[in-house]
């Protein structure tokens, strides 16, 4: 599973960008066809980095085993009681739940 995000992610991500461009029902069957978590856009990400996230969730989302989702008042309170301040928060309806954060003192 690794290999193939890794190897495809750019592509994928390309597929994603362009049905994002082409109206809601490209974008939706892009969402439920293409397995590649579609985030256009985090923050000040350039391009590369944003498709390295990418990768990292489509590999998350991929391969379950240990997957036990939080609540956002969960993860959020886990990350906040751990030191830090959340300075970015992504919490799309239909994927998972991340952030950015930054050691507070």
């Amino acid at each position: 599973m690794l290999r193939f995000v890794d190897r495809c992610g750019a592509t994928l991500f390309r597929i994603n960008e362009v049905a994002s461009r082409c109206g809601r029902l490209p974008r939706f069957l892009a969402y439920n066809v293409v397995p590649f978590e579609p985030i256009l856009s985090y923050g000040d990400l350039d391009r590369e980095r944003l498709i390295d996230l990418c990768k990292l969730v489509t590999f998350d989302a991929l391969t379950p085993t240990f997957d036990r989702p939080l609540t956002r008042r969960e993860f959020c309170g886990t990350i906040e009681a751990e030191g830090f301040r959340i300075d970015h928060l992504y919490d799309p309806p239909l994927s998972p739940l991340y952030c950015t954060a930054t050691r507070r003192g």
